[in-house]
């Protein structure tokens, strides 16, 4: 008995709807998991997350302050609050323009030493910033409570390697 040539395609078209279904819901659930895991990573991430360290660990240092001396920390940071969002704001910018500059085709390598350029010139300004803030704020503190901040922070604290 032979079988029609039509016969065949029916066959392989029902193969093919039969994977069809467990196919789109094994996409479906990836799909699901990575959306998800962004969301999850977004309400649970470290508030401080993009922000230089200097002020993830002030801020951080602060919460265990009497609040008379925590008010006096946080004087600091908001007299620079705006010219702190400008200089953050400036250095996503030029991460941003980084990126363009190194996927750009076809590449331009001047292109891309402007761009980290303007990446180290955005760095440094927001490390300014911070640090004129934290010795505005470490001038406020009791001699044990600027030790503390170091002792906090192990990037300060780490001691260079012989």
């Amino acid at each position: 008995m032979t079988m029609p040539a039509d016969a065949g395609a029916v066959a392989t078209g029902r193969r093919w709807r039969r994977w069809l279904l467990p196919a789109c819901l094994l996409a479906s659930l990836a799909f699901n998991v990575f959306l998800g895991s962004i969301l999850v990573g977004r309400l649970t991430h470290d508030r401080a997350r993009g922000e230089p360290w200097m002020i993830a660990s002030l801020r951080e240092f602060t919460e265990k302050l009497s609040p008379g001396m925590r008010e006096a920390a946080r004087e600091s940071f908001r007299a620079r609050r705006p010219a702190l969002a400008r200089e953050r704001q400036e250095l996503r910018d030029a991460r941003f323009a980084v990126a363009r500059a190194l996927t750009a085709e076809p590449f331009d390598s001047a292109a891309a030493t402007r761009a980290f350029e303007r990446l180290r010139e955005a760095t440094g300004a927001i490390s300014r910033t911070t640090q004129e803030a934290i010795v505005e704020a470490a001038a406020r503190l009791p001699a044990e409570t600027r030790r503390e901040l170091v002792e906090r922070a192990p990037r300060l604290s780490r001691q260079p390697r012989p």
